[in-house]
């Protein structure tokens, strides 16, 4: 009988992971996407990616280890179920392995979340990142010790993985600590381990980029970002119609270039007609990019703080599963890495339904987009309810999940190209909240209970 709680958990996680895994299972292979490649060429051919860190490299590359690109997806999905039920054991503990089990079905089958863990993209880690933030923050004195420094070296690497994270968790941070100083909880001393973790975060990824390229900087192609996004706007368009004249821009040379119509985000990046190579390329044209969006930016302020506003907005909303999944074939770097490194899964590979154009994604969002508008409907009307009861748990839970997504917004929209991708990684952290508030107000105490 000692025993039987040990094999509840590890039926528990041996679960999960399948579940966790089935969008890559119903691929034939794990999901990629243009990153995937130079993720994986970052550890296996060493090579310091100048757009992203290459802490998600490392990762992938010790789950892998140039044997199988399927423990990546079984490493991703066991680190997935690990916090969600760690959450789920903090929030709601008077609820059975059934009721958890119904909330990582409900997950798989409603959200996007199994297309992130099945998928080779540091944008797993963006989810996992929230809930270890609050666990670590919040539910602190309920951890035991190696489940609180798990979480801390969680958030570590999930912070050293993408730029965007760091932005994520030290907004979080913010806000916690004005909590903690205004009603008191969270304790301002659980606050500052987890600072310490964004900060180690933050020096990795500044010592990588100095090792390789003698300058400290954090986001080294940050300036090329924010003038692509720039464009989008058409404001750098605007003032350098006014300013080519007296003032001197390298750019200034492609004028006619940048006027074209519907120049939208991504073009200066990676439109097939960009004129960045003809600037000598990101490395090159990084300095001056910065110098010109700093200038566009203080030209009009409070234009730019509009669009920056509705570009957040429809950032927020925009959540469907799948949309960037497209056929990767030859002549992309991920094509490349699987036939060079993985030769014995190229076959499956070129067989998934990925690489021939048959995920139907559209099936997949006629649940996951619907769910997510409901879901986020619920959760404010369970937020308003958990506050006349003086839920504080829930309310800051549920809050953290919400600033979260506000704060991806801003990054991800109002600041980058606002790609769907972007704000689908972290919705599906609005069911599994809705569902913990129907749980702590409607708890299921009759059912089968053994403790994980």
């Amino acid at each position: 009988m000692k025993s039987q709680p040990h094999l509840v958990t590890v039926g528990f996680y041996i679960i999960g992971t399948l579940l966790f895994s089935s969008a890559a299972i119903y691929n034939r292979f794990p999901l990629v996407y243009p990153d995937s490649g130079s993720y994986l060429q970052g550890l296996i051919e060493w090579h310091n990616l100048n757009e992203r860190p290459i802490f998600y490299s490392i990762f992938v590359g010790i789950l892998h280890w140039q044997q199988s690109l399927w423990l990546i997806v079984v490493g991703q999905s066991i680190l997935t179920v690990f916090v969600i039920e760690r959450a789920l054991a903090r929030l709601v503990p008077n609820v059975g392995v059934i009721t958890k089990f119904g909330v990582l079905s409900m997950l798989t089958l409603a959200t996007s979340l199994p297309w992130f863990t099945g998928q080779i993209i540091a944008d797993f880690f963006a989810p996992v990142m929230v809930l270890a933030i609050y666990l670590a923050a919040v539910e602190r004195n309920c951890l035991a010790k190696w489940e609180y420094y798990t979480l801390l070296l969680i958030l570590c690497v999930a912070q050293a993985s993408h730029y965007t994270h760091v932005g994520i968790a030290l907004g979080l941070l913010i806000c916690l600590a004005v909590a903690a100083v205004v009603f008191k909880t969270p304790s301002l001393r659980n606050l500052i381990p987890v600072a310490l973790t964004s900060a180690l975060a933050i020096l990795a990824v500044m010592t990588v980029n100095f090792a390789a390229r003698r300058e400290i900087s954090f986001s080294p192609y940050g300036s090329v970002f924010l003038l692509d996004r720039l464009i989008g706007y058409g404001t750098v368009q605007d003032y350098l119609n006014n300013h080519c004249r007296v003032e001197h821009y390298n750019i200034c040379r492609y004028l006619d270039e940048i006027n074209q119509p519907r120049r939208g985000t991504n073009w200066l990046l990676w439109g097939a007609d960009s004129i960045l190579p003809k600037l000598g390329g990101g490395e090159i044209y990084r300095f001056e990019a910065g110098r010109l969006a700093h200038a566009v930016v203080l030209d009009a302020p409070e234009g730019h703080f509009g669009l920056m506003l509705g570009a957040t907005l429809r950032q927020f909303f925009n959540f469907p599963t799948g949309r960037e999944l497209g056929h990767l074939g030859e002549g992309m770097q991920i094509y490349r890495m699987v036939t060079t490194y993985f030769p014995s899964e190229a076959d499956a590979y070129r067989h998934s339904r990925q690489y021939r154009g048959e995920l139907n994604v559209n099936l997949v969002n006629a649940i996951d987009v619907p769910v997510a508008y409901i879901s986020l409907l619920a959760l404010l009307a369970l937020l308003s309810m958990r506050i006349r009861k003086c839920d504080t748990n829930f309310m800051i839970f549920s809050s953290v999940i919400l600033l979260a997504l506000f704060g991806n917004a801003i990054l991800c929209g109002g600041l980058s190209s606002g790609e769907a991708r972007y704000q689908s990684r972290l919705i599906s952290l609005v069911p599994l909240a809705t569902a913990v508030g129907f749980l702590r107000a409607w708890p299921l105490r009759n059912q089968f209970k053994p403790t994980l």
